[in-house]
């Protein structure tokens, strides 16, 4: 299991593609979107649906985030 958390990364996903599929494979990944307002976490969410989508409205922190993450996981 993995939880990751995204804030305004659209500049580095294409670099970031390749990492992100090989850490999906046989893995259940939460992916949050940390209030980010490039549409990073919705563009992410549509390329790799595989993974549980979380979306905040506002940036909770990095805490903040993966105890949402543990919430839905729980």
């Amino acid at each position: 299991m993995s939880v990751t958390t995204n804030w305004w990364i659209d500049s580095v996903i294409e670099e970031e593609d390749n990492s992100i599929v090989l850490k999906i494979k046989n893995k259940k990944v939460f992916f949050v979107d940390n209030g980010s307002t490039d549409a990073s976490g919705d563009k992410i969410a549509l390329e790799f649906p595989e993974m549980n989508y979380i979306k905040n409205e506002k940036n909770e922190g990095f805490t903040g985030a993966n105890n949402k993450a543990l919430k839905v996981i729980l």
